[in-house]
Order: C-alpha cells, then structure tokens, then sequence
C-alpha cells in the first residue's frame, strides 16, 4: 500500500493546490450573485434564468482567469444550487460537467461544486435523476488527484445504495473500479476500511478469488498499529471465512490468535473465547511438524490464560502427550466445542450493523457478515475433529504396539472396524505411521518392515556399541584398581616409615 505522502519526485502541491491568486474579485462573485438572487423568481423562468446564468458565467470567467479560487468557487456554488432548486437537473448535470471542463479551471471550485453535489444524491428520490447526477459526478472525479478522497466517499455511497436495493453485484463493480491502494490523498485508515469494504462484498457473493486478490493489498503489519484496532479484528474475521472456505484450518488457528492478541492488548472480555477457538482449530489442524511446533509454542507463551481455560486446556494438552484421548467426548466438553465452532463467527466486537455509507467512521465502513448470506463451508469441522482424535490415538497405538487385532483397536478406540482401516490408510498415505491390515486375520500390524541387511547392520551397530561400553568399562575397572593399589602401599610405607 502507498505511503499517503509519497508522490516521489513529483511535486504534490502541484496535483493538489491552485496557484496563488492575481486579484481578488470576491466583491465581483458578491455583486453577482447578489443581483442573479433579485433577479430569479420562486417559479420556473427559462429566459430569466439563461440571462442569471449568463451573466454568472461572464464573473465566474474572470475570477478563474485572475486565478481567484474562492470567488470562483462561490459563483460556480451558486449557479449549481440555483439549477437544483428549480430541479432542472438535465440543466444541472451539464453546468456541473461544463464548469469542470472549462480551460485552467481552479481545483478548488471542482472540489467545491462536487461536494455539494455528492450531499444531494442522498436526498434525491428518483432513482433515474440520481442514476445521472452520480454518473456525472463520477466522470468529473475520475482521474483527479486531488478529488480522490471525494471520489472514493461518492462511490462507496453510491455502492452501498446498491447494495440495499439488492444489487449486490453492481455494487461490488462500483467498489472494485476504485484502485483506492493507489491514491495518495486518502490516510492509511481510509484505504483499509475501503479494501475490507471489498473484502466483505466478495464474500456476499462468493467470489473468494477477487476476496483474495483485495486481501493482499492489506499489509498485516500495518493492522498492528493501535489506530487499526477494529480493522483488524475485522480483516482476519474475513479471513478465517476465506480460510475456513478454503479448508486451510491451520490458518484459522493462525488467524484466531492474531486476533486474540489484539484482544488481549486491548483487555478485551472476549479474549479467553477466542483463546478457546484457537485451540480448537490448532486441534483440527492437519498434523504435521509445523502444527506440533505452534501448538507447544502456544503452551508455553499462553499459559496464564490457559489456565483460566480449564476445559479447553486439559483438552488441548491431550494431543501434546502420547495419551489416548477419550472418545467420544464427554457431554460438557462436546458442547463447549459445538458452540465455539457454531460461533466462530458470531458475538465479535468487529461484527457491526449496516452502516450509513460514510467513510469516516468505522461503524459507518463495513456491514457484519450476516451467516444466512454466506455460502456453506467445504468441510464438516466436528466431523474433522473427532477424525483428528481417531489419529492421534492411532499414532498413540503405533508408539507402543507392534502388532494389534481390529476388534481390540476398536474396543480401545471406540471406533468401528472400517472407520479404523479408513484412517490408518490415510495416516500411512501422509507418512505419519507404518502399519499394514491383515484383512482375513483381522490383524494390524505396525512399524516399518525392515529388510535383513538393515536388521543386520543395526546389530552389528548395537554390538560394536556394546563392545565400546564393554571396553570403556575395563579400563575405569582398572584405573580403580590402580588407584585402590596405590592407595595400599602409601599406607603400608606411611605405617613402616613412622613406626
């Protein structure tokens, strides 16, 4: 994302600022629009008001050619809420596209004219007249350095207008047109409420592709600033959704903790929920080397709020020792787990109420993710937990037998026959045990098959070993032996020597 300062070589003041005034005609825009008010009446006039307008655009000539901005932005000011009180809007959308296209005209007065348009598209009711106005407005901020904060605020109002009227999709192409990572007018704040804006639209509809594409425009460092606390705990709720879509339940953990972290920071009561699902997706994770190494880091950092976990914790400490885990799972503890991943989504301080399209408010930048909106995940997340309990206690059994029939593995288990032989193919498919099935004899057998020339080196190894300890063991036998004989004839010869 770019820094909201960093303009490079270029000269900002210059994409931003109007050069320095050479006369002030503000007593000109006065006497102007001071005679165009005596001279309009309440009713509609067509050749009064082109008489108004031509004499208005005679002063707004000069003041923009003196380069006096402030005057220039009053008349042009004027001459447009005149024409929106006689709600002569195709006469408005072309003043509004003509003065902002006229030769060396100020920045100022484009600004100004545009963010007096932007207050009215919230009051108009006709939707083809304020379809028009924004088309308007979006053509005349579109490729302006210096309305790119206006520009954005217009589209995001416009999209959220769409959004309520049900036209998700139009929406999400108003919001995605506007490269708001790019524009160097707006704060770092603003352009991230904006791309989680994106972030929540795609997930609505389920463009997960898009989803990712606007997430990575977000530097995850950035969100550790105190100024992006809601942002944050926003950002990875959007992303434990991708995550969970994608079945990547490593990175729901991974996520889970990220915001846990800023929950704690900020003492938040909500942080031991969020401990407690990170333990569970740890839980549910694929079990591999990095998995086991988060999960001991993760007892060893969080140990003072584990303990406050007590269910959880006893629960998470199983799958770090070589203990079967009971199963199934006593009542209390399967329904503390059903809640935390029925809720995962549901009860955080980030999941807010639809907002009113202002940009400069959190509450006001992103909807909550409403469940019945989003699409079903790819996996059953129970079903994945009591397959990971199922192998962790096979990997548990490979530990310590060699050899074991199916019956007796179900009954220690508590699992049947063809549940068992499914997960033991999928752990030796992994690589996370050796075993083989006996089908007829009904007989599992595990540890890795070793050929003769392997079983005879490691015992030719093991003897060497043994004849290396065998040796070091005479030698200390006979350095006692000499030290005890040395020992002897001192006292003999102390004894004779003195007597």
């Amino acid at each position: 994302m770019f820094e909201e300062d960093d303009f490079g070589i270029i000269d900002r003041d210059s994409y931003l600022k109007d050069p320095p005034p050479t006369a002030d005609l503000s007593e000109l825009a006065d006497s102007t629009i001071e005679k165009a008010k005596s001279s309009l009446t309440e009713k509609y006039d067509e050749e009064k008001l082109k008489e108004v307008l031509f004499d208005l655009m005679m002063a707004e000539k000069k003041c923009r050619q003196n380069l006096d901005g402030e005057s220039n932005k009053k008349i042009c000011c004027f001459i447009i809420e005149v024409l929106y009180k006689y709600r002569d809007f195709p006469n408005l959308n072309y003043y509004l596209t003509l003065l902002s296209r006229k030769r060396g005209q100020l920045k100022v007065a484009i600004s100004g004219m545009v963010s007096l348009a932007k207050g009215w598209l919230m009051e108009l009711q006709d939707k083809e007249v304020k379809a028009s106005l924004f088309e308007t407005l979006n053509s005349i901020t579109l490729g302006k350095i210096y309305l790119e904060d206006q520009r954005a605020e217009l589209v995001f109002s416009e999209a959220k207008n769409k959004e309520l009227e049900g036209k998700v999709s139009e929406s999400i192409g108003l919001v995605q047109d506007v490269e708001v990572e790019t524009f160097g007018c707006l704060t770092k704040l603003e352009k991230v409420r904006y791309i989680l804006e994106q972030m929540r639209l795609n997930l609505r509809v389920g463009d997960y592709i898009r989803f990712y594409i606007a997430s990575r425009k977000i530097n995850e460092k950035l969100l550790d600033g105190d100024d992006f606390f809601e942002e944050k705990l926003r950002y990875y709720e959007y992303m434990i959704h991708y995550y969970k879509h994608e079945g990547s339940m490593f990175e729901v953990a991974q996520s889970h903790h990220k915001r846990y972290n800023s929950l704690v920071k900020a003492e938040h009561p909500t942080h031991l929920e969020e401990l407690e699902r990170m333990l569970v997706y740890l839980i549910i994770s694929p079990m591999n080397d990095e998995t086991r190494s988060y999960m001991k880091k993760v007892d060893q950092e969080e140990a003072k709020n584990l303990k406050k976990a007590v269910l959880m914790n006893d629960f998470f400490k199983q799958f770090l020792s070589d203990l079967l885990v009971p199963y199934p799972l006593s009542q209390e503890l399967h329904n503390k787990v059903t809640s935390l991943l029925s809720n995962s989504e549901k009860g955080h301080p980030s999941n807010l109420s639809n907002g009113t399209g202002n940009m400069n408010g959190v509450n006001n930048m992103a909807n909550g993710l409403h469940q019945e909106e989003l699409k079903p995940f790819a996996v059953d997340e129970l079903t994945l937990l009591n397959d990971r309990i199922v192998r962790h206690n096979l990997q548990v059994i490979s530990k310590y037998y060699l050899k074991v029939t199916l019956p007796r593995l179900s009954e220690l288990l508590g699992v049947d026959v063809q549940k068992l032989e499914e997960e033991i193919s999928n752990l030796v498919y992994s690589n996370n045990i050796f075993a083989k099935i006996d089908r007829p004899a009904g007989i599992v057998k595990f540890g890795k098959k070793q050929q003769p020339e392997v079983v005879l080196n490691k015992w030719s190894n093991s003897v060497g070993k043994l004849m290396e300890l065998v040796d070091q063991c005479s030698r200390l036998v006979q350095k006692e032996k000499m030290i005890h004989e040395a020992r002897a004839k001192q006292v003999e010869f102390d004894s004779k020597f003195f007597s």
